[in-house]
């Protein structure tokens, strides 16, 4: 890897690492089911690892489709 590629490597994780903290330390956070405990009944993220996590979690899920029944697919006609 050329010294460009690492910085922008290097660029893209800093940026990472810092939108965790802000959210992770934000008011509003990031609220989730996964972080819910007794002692943490909201279920807010609460440090930089949960936002950590919840990324990780969402980006695994991928994309959803819904099929939809409201006929936007031709149909086959017969002749």
């Amino acid at each position: 890897m050329n010294k460009g590629a690492a910085g922008a490597l290097a660029l893209i994780l800093l940026w990472v690492a810092f939108a965790a903290f802000f959210v992770a330390f934000h008011p509003g956070g990031i609220r989730d089911n996964m972080f819910k405990t007794d002692k943490n009944p909201l279920g807010t993220a609460r440090n930089p690892r949960d936002v950590l996590i919840w990324l990780i979690k969402r980006g695994a899920e991928g994309t959803k489709t819904t099929a939809s029944d409201s006929g936007s697919e031709p149909s086959a006609q017969a002749v």
